[in-house]
């Protein structure tokens, strides 16, 4: 049972607000033992209240009430969002979970990243195979780049054609630049 043992063990629980209305939480918030080692509530994502609170997730909408329950003295709150809006997107958020103007915290930041360029580049080379020269110029240019392919299998293979192409340059290495090329996935 996560809120039994949340009562003890865990430094941090993760949840979603489905689990936050359950029986169970409200007999973890009576036990002082569980309440007292609350310090703090995150909640990303905010701006997923005014859609998925509205109509997907009407749970995410009830998020204010567990705020009302646990006092932001003892319970300070971190929200957190990329794309809340000025107007009535934010004052929408601020009227569900309570929040009264002088009672919180804004910080604003720019999502704008000036130093990142988006490039399209259409490939040439049947995407079935496992050679992409039209890709060389990431390994002759000194700068950091991102490749988003459709799926782990293409990935793989462009992966692969860099770390050939970039080999081929370096014959007299062993492992040339190991970790100049990598893949996520």
């Amino acid at each position: 049972d996560l809120w039994m043992l949340a009562r003890t063990k865990p430094n941090v629980i993760l949840t979603g607000p489905e689990q936050r209305k359950s029986a169970d939480f409200e007999k973890a918030l009576r036990d002082d033992e569980f309440y007292n080692r609350i310090c703090g509530t995150g909640f990303d994502e905010v701006h997923l209240l005014n859609s998925w609170g509205a109509s997907f997730r009407k749970d995410f909408g009830q998020m204010g009430f567990v705020k009302a329950r646990l006092p932001e003295k003892h319970n300070p709150w971190i929200l957190g969002s990329a794309t809340v809006r000025t107007g009535r997107p934010f004052d929408s958020i601020c009227q569900l979970l309570g929040l009264r103007d002088g009672n919180y915290h804004l910080i604003r930041r720019s999502c704008a990243r000036p130093d990142v360029q988006i490039l399209f580049r259409d490939l040439i080379s049947p995407i079935s195979g496992d050679s992409f020269p039209e890709l060389d110029f990431i390994l002759t240019e000194n700068r950091p780049t991102v490749i988003f392919p459709k799926s782990i299998s293409l990935a793989f293979r462009i992966y692969a054609y860099l770390l050939r192409t970039e080999a081929a340059k370096h014959p007299d290495k062993r492992v040339p630049c190991p970790n100049r090329i990598r893949m996520y996935n």
